[in-house]
């Protein structure tokens, strides 16, 4: 009995801590969420939705989970940059289901780490707090998966039914999914067997086609979301076989570097499993190797590859450091616990001083080797290169007096201490650096913009834009949506952002007799005598990353450290009747 209620209580705890990983994972994802203009990527999906909730036609549309779904948001509560990332935050983090559907292959305890790694990786965070997000179509995956287990069989229908409506990420994840398989049969020599009972098939089913005739078709208002469905796979499938239509494909080197850069911690340890034959004798270890290999392959080989579709290979990865981390985090024993605190402090001492060189680092300027010039005497150098040498001299030591040292202890001490102590100090300060990339979306706009995880151009200065927009209407019109504006940007960005001005109009040409309130293109200069009435204001509506080509910056340790890199604005100007404003003079306009 005792035994019993012990265990009963040691779950509650569990199920606990799965609840505190949920918490976290939506606290992480909603803080701030309408900081940051969406971006024209994201532009491109809410406007769609947006135009759903007006009751207009929209076009074509491969997300129509995410289009509709938000559209009814809109048409609820109104629209905003909060409400267009709203679903994909809160269905992006259902991603903490997957370690929890699988704590009794893995383990308890790698499981709740694997989970919380999920809850806090930068990638995971950055895509599921994005409008059209990708992850809507993992997370509708884990919560089916949930509901299956639990018997509830039509409510796993209807988030199937919403994975299948989820657009390319779902076609990627398929091809994922069946390449794992196949490896797993017959690379592997396992089987999987999947036999569904007549009375669990027929609940499935009806929830799908319930799903699909509700949410896919908006109540039947928008038939066309079940053809938008379909329209997800040449989407996806016109990157390997050529067309204009494509996004063109980020480089080889920055997709891999994507790894090490957002989850180094996931990766060193997730990698480990790998080199451990004992390994490969047990199923659910070698089927998240063949998940996660089948998504990097799968990714690395498409030409139009995104770094979106890392989140596919994130998630076995995860849970692979979860049974690794699992094997060396926790408290050591008795005999070795003063050395294994005492290698964890130290080592934590010595990566903190290696991360504070490292940034120190990147601040040395004017660095002049002259020719003929012998660096191994340090006498010779400047004052400013001598500074820079020591800092790159300990760069390269700390590491190497980490691995030192734990060999040391591993061949003097305790095999067990030594490996303990290094997981310990490795775990916890890639944890603190986890965090701090995860926390990325609160940085200033131009290190945003140099993040890996933007697709295409970043949100710029559109928030000035706006606010331009308004104090004009305020000062021609008395209220800050009246302006009558003519803009010629036909952009989904532009579009979205003019939304609430129900004076602003798209006319590509300007009536040379029409002298509206306020023009907005891209033109530095008016044509014909517009020029006269006319006082212009640029503002960087969007930033992109200007790399030459390269995977990443020239000064790729400033970027890491501090996301500095080279940078590209995309100007739009905002021309407004000078004639309309109080201090206005007739004689200057003339």
């Amino acid at each position: 009995m005792d035994l019993s209620v012990r265990q009963d209580k040691s779950i509650r705890i569990e199920d606990g801590l799965y609840l505190v990983a949920l918490g976290l994972a939506l606290l992480v994802r909603l803080i701030l969420l309408g900081r940051l203009m969406l971006t024209a990527h994201e532009a491109g999906y809410a406007w769609q939705a947006y135009q759903v909730s007006q009751g207009q036609p929209v076009g074509i549309a491969n997300h129509p989970a995410y289009v509709l779904l938000t559209g009814l948001l809109f048409i609820v509560f109104g629209s905003g940059e909060v409400l267009a990332r709203l679903l994909p935050v809160l269905v992006g983090s259902a991603v903490i289901l997957f370690p929890y559907l699988l704590r009794d292959q893995l383990g308890r305890k790698a499981a709740l780490i694997a989970a919380f790694g999920l809850a806090l990786d930068p990638l995971l965070i950055a895509f599921s707090r994005q409008a059209g997000s990708p992850m809507m179509a993992l997370g509708f995956l884990a919560l089916g998966w949930f509901f299956w287990q639990r018997s509830h069989t039509l409510a796993a229908g209807i988030f199937w039914g919403l994975m299948l409506l989820s657009g390319p990420s779902l076609v990627f994840g398929i091809l994922v999914m069946l390449i794992s398989w196949g490896l797993f049969s017959f690379v592997g020599g396992y089987r999987i067997s999947l036999t569904l009972e007549k009375d669990q098939l027929r609940p499935v089913g009806i929830g799908v086609l319930v799903c699909l005739a509700a949410f896919g078709t908006l109540f039947m208002l928008y038939p066309e979301g079940l053809s938008f469905m379909l329209q997800a796979v040449p989407d996806y499938f016109v990157n390997w076989f050529g067309g204009g239509g494509g996004a063109q494909g980020v480089p080889l080197a920055q997709a891999l570097l994507a790894f090490p850069i957002y989850q180094p911690l996931a990766l060193l340890f997730g990698l480990l499993v790998f080199f451990e034959r004992r390994n490969f004798n047990q199923p659910q270890l070698v089927f998240l190797m063949c998940a996660f290999l089948a998504a990097l392959l799968l990714m690395l080989a498409n030409p139009g590859r995104q770094i979106w579709m890392t989140v596919w290979a994130l998630i076995p990865l995860w849970l692979l450091a979860g049974t690794v981390l699992d094997r060396f985090v926790h408290t050591p024993a008795q005999e070795d616990r003063l050395w294994v605190w005492g290698e964890t402090v130290f080592y934590l001492v010595l990566l903190a001083y290696w991360w504070f060189n490292l940034s120190k680092l990147t601040t040395n300027y004017g660095l002049f080797f002259q020719s003929g010039v012998n660096l191994l005497d340090f006498g010779s150098l400047d004052a400013n290169t001598k500074v820079y040498a020591v800092r790159l001299l300990v760069t390269f030591l700390i590491p190497v007096l980490i691995v030192v040292m734990t060999f040391i202890v591993y061949r003097g001490w305790s095999q067990q201490a030594s490996i303990q102590g290094v997981a310990w100090s490795v775990s916890i300060f890639l944890v603190f650096y986890l965090v701090t990339a995860g926390s990325g979306f609160t940085a200033d706009l131009t290190q945003v913009a140099s993040e890996l995880w933007v697709e295409g151009p970043s949100s710029g200065y559109a928030a000035e834009l706006m606010q331009a927009i308004e104090e004009a209407s305020e000062q021609i019109t008395g209220t800050q949506d009246q302006l009558d504006l003519v803009y010629q940007i036909d952009t989904p960005l532009v579009h979205w952002l003019l939304r609430n001005m129900p004076n602003a109009s798209y006319q590509p040409v300007l009536n040379p007799n029409q002298l509206p309130s306020a023009i907005l293109n891209q033109s530095f200069e008016l044509n014909g005598s517009l020029s006269e009435f006319y006082s212009g204001q640029h503002h960087a509506l969007q930033l992109e990353r200007f790399w030459d080509g390269r995977p990443v910056p020239q000064d790729f340790d400033r970027w890491l450290v501090y996301r500095d890199s080279p940078l590209v604005k995309d100007w739009v100007v905002l021309w407004t009747r000078v004639d309309l404003f109080p201090l206005y003079n007739s004689t200057q306009a003339e």
